[in-house]
Order: C-alpha cells, then sequence, then structure tokens
C-alpha cells in the first residue's frame, strides 16, 4: 500500500480516496505498458486544421506542461488557445476541473 500511495501522491494534485481504493484493487490486475508514448511528427500536426485547444499541468511528471505548450505552438498551425495548469500534477484538483469546465463552456 505504501508504494501505491506514492505513486498516487506522484499523479494526483490533490489526495483522493476514492482513487487510491480503486486502484488498489484494478492495479493488482494491470500490465503496465512501458513502451513510449507516440509522439505526433511535424508534419502530421501541420496538417490539421480544427482548432485546438490544449490545456497542460504545470508540474505533470508523464506529459510536462511547459514543454508541451512550447512544442505545440511552434507545431499546430491550428492552435487558437493554451491554459496551463500551474499547479497542477497529472490529475488535476476539483478547482482545476472547474477552471477546464469553464475553458470549455467559453
Amino acid at each position: 500500500m505504501q508504494h501505491l500511495e506514492q505513486f498516487v501522491k506522484a499523479l494526483f494534485s490533490e489526495k483522493d480516496p476514492f482513487a487510491l481504493e480503486f486502484l488498489s484493487k484494478v492495479l493488482i490486475h494491470f500490465e503496465m505498458d512501458f513502451s513510449s508514448v507516440p509522439i505526433i511528427k511535424t508534419k502530421e500536426a501541420q496538417q490539421i486544421k480544427t482548432p485546438i485547444t490544449l490545456i497542460a499541468a504545470g508540474k505533470d511528471l508523464i506529459f510536462p506542461g511547459q514543454k508541451m505548450l512550447k512544442r505545440a505552438k511552434k507545431i499546430f498551425p491550428s492552435l487558437k488557445h493554451t491554459h496551463l495548469l500551474k499547479n497542477s500534477l497529472h490529475v488535476q484538483t476539483t478547482l482545476d476541473n472547474r477552471v477546464v469546465e469553464q475553458l470549455i463552456l467559453a
């Protein structure tokens, strides 16, 4: 349980008892895929015409927010809006969820 708590603490921006309980059951049967996350090539990104809004987490260990926004601005010509949740880890807080909701509704 100690390792699971460390895992959750590294990914979740706020304590989530439900997530801890859920993950304690799920991860027993989960096979982690440690292969690299696919990264879109610049040529492919430049073909996207749909307007893009990118919301990034400032303290995300998996997808570092600042780095992701910097690259997105270079490769996506249809990038219209960006927002950095400065203190957010991979799983944002309830308050950050409301921020994302307002960005979507705006």
